[in-house]
């Protein structure tokens, strides 16, 4: 657990939001908790007993969030996370409570504090419940997803839905009751989806090669037309000028917002920075019980001519698939950076990556040139 001592020390009101993760929002709800039942709140609580107006919070509500924040399940190399500026003043407020109640027993100023106090803890509380609940949903939701994609068979998914929204039903004063009703909801959409595609039971893909030419054929018609074409390139760089290139971890968010669309309507899951070969995979393509890897590498590593061979082959017999995608991306320019020194331009460096396949695996390679373009007035 984060303690709230620690999470009020990291507050930097002047400087942008960080990303908070969903412990440390519980350390803040459990210390808002805390604060409302300072004995000063004795005779005139801040938690509700009868009251059910919007503003009112009650005592049940916010224990029951912090427990089911405490049982979450886990998730696959990730937890909730946040960024938002509310959250941060939030946790300098309740900083700021705690050192007022230390002091104002005795002070005479009691009343007073009572009432403005108890008012913006109440507020507090509300806001605090609020974003915890998002990220219990979202949590519970994506636990979901995350186990309906180690059931191959689209019926034992609808099988497996309505047995959890059953349980979901059976259990129902358990639960906060926004929290159970957005999560009945998405299981019954996922159960309605899954359903419609038992329905139409034909596989859209049979073999990782029918697969693998699917998305290779995205990354030229979708991807590189989308850098090329409609001012995507900008996203691999941190500057207008084009001179200073992100990293690969940091321009796969954009990659895979370009290519999900597509994919979603074939029920292709997209996975970033799956852990596999003691490493990780920057993009795993998922169709029923079959996979397709793909490594993202800029033009001017020092390993872009091996890394096909070497790397990406680990990762494909660690996913125990023989279909790959190598994504090269280059950003070699005049005036500009000037590797790699081997190639003179993207498509040399393509048709090098060809020339040399893999035996025994599928691999397309694709090199992308994310360099400006330049404008169709300025071209000769």
């Amino acid at each position: 657990m984060v303690s709230f001592e620690y999470l009020a020390k990291s507050v930097k009101l002047d400087e942008p939001a960080g990303m908070r993760s969903i412990l440390e929002i519980r350390s803040a709800l459990a210390k808002a908790f805390e604060l409302a039942q300072h004995p000063l709140f004795d005779d005139s609580p801040v938690f509700a007993v009868i009251d059910d107006s919007p503003m009112a919070m009650h005592r049940t509500t916010v224990a029951r969030m912090l427990l089911e924040i405490d049982t979450l399940p886990r998730l696959k190399n990730r937890v909730y996370t946040m960024s938002s500026q509310g959250l941060e003043m939030a946790i300098d407020h309740l900083d700021s409570v705690e050192r007022i109640l230390s002091q104002v027993i005795g002070s005479g100023q009691e009343q007073a504090a009572k009432l403005y106090l108890g008012s913006q803890l109440n507020g507090q509380l509300n806001y605090l419940v609020d974003i915890a609940r998002h990220g219990v949903i979202t949590t519970n939701q994506t636990a979901i997803e995350e186990y309906l994609d180690t059931i191959p068979s689209n019926a034992k998914k609808v099988t497996y839905l309505k047995q959890l929204l059953l349980s979901y039903k059976q259990r129902e004063e358990h639960y906060d009751k926004k929290q159970f009703a957005a999560i009945c909801k998405f299981i019954k959409l996922e159960k309605k989806k899954w359903a419609l595609s038992v329905e139409n039971s034909t596989p859209y893909f049979t073999t990782p090669a029918e697969l693998l030419r699917f998305i290779s054929d995205l990354i030229t018609t979708e991807l590189e037309h989308a850098i090329r074409q409609q001012g995507g390139y900008k996203n691999f760089w941190r500057d207008e000028r084009c001179t200073d290139d992100k990293k690969e971890t940091e321009v796969q968010q954009y990659i895979r917002s370009i290519l999900d669309p597509a994919c979603r309507q074939k029920s292709i899951k997209i996975h970033r920075e799956v852990f596999a070969a003691d490493g990780s995979i920057d993009m795993t393509f998922t169709y029923l019980d079959l996979n397709v890897c793909m490594e993202i590498k800029k033009a001017q590593h020092a390993e872009v001519d091996k890394a096909m061979s070497k790397q990406l082959v680990a990762y494909m017999q660690a996913e125990k698939t023989t279909a790959g995608l190598y994504l090269v991306l280059w950003y070699k320019s005049q005036g500009g950076i000037s590797l790699p020194a081997r190639y003179a331009s993207a498509e040399l460096l393509a048709d090098h990556l060809k020339n040399y396949p893999v035996e025994g695996y599928l691999i397309e390679p694709h090199v992308i040139d994310c360099t400006k373009p330049v404008s169709p007035s300025k071209q000769r």
